[in-house]
């Protein structure tokens, strides 16, 4: 598969909960992005809407139901990225 690099822009203390999230599960940063959006490319390859609003929120939607759904795979207790972003959006 080829790849190609991104550069994105976070907070501060979402990098390092990133990174952390990421050394104990004995993976990296980038792979746990493509872990997400390879689960949202698989579940909506048919309903992706590009339009802007409504499918950009859909999108989001659908990025963190995703997460919560990657998330009953963690062990009991532990925080996952998706609850300490739903977190920081309230």
């Amino acid at each position: 598969m080829e790849t190609a690099k991104l550069t994105v822009r976070l907070p501060k203390q979402d990098l390092e909960f990133a990174e952390q999230y990421a050394r104990a599960r004995r993976t990296t940063v980038g792979e746990l992005v493509d872990r997400y959006l390879r689960r949202l490319r698989i579940r909506n390859s048919d309903k992706i809407q590009l339009e802007s609003g409504r499918g950009e929120m859909d999108a989001w939607r659908e990025l963190f139901r995703v997460g919560d759904a990657l998330a009953v795979e963690d062990p009991p207790g532990s925080q996952t990225l998706t609850a300490a972003v739903l977190s920081m959006r309230r």
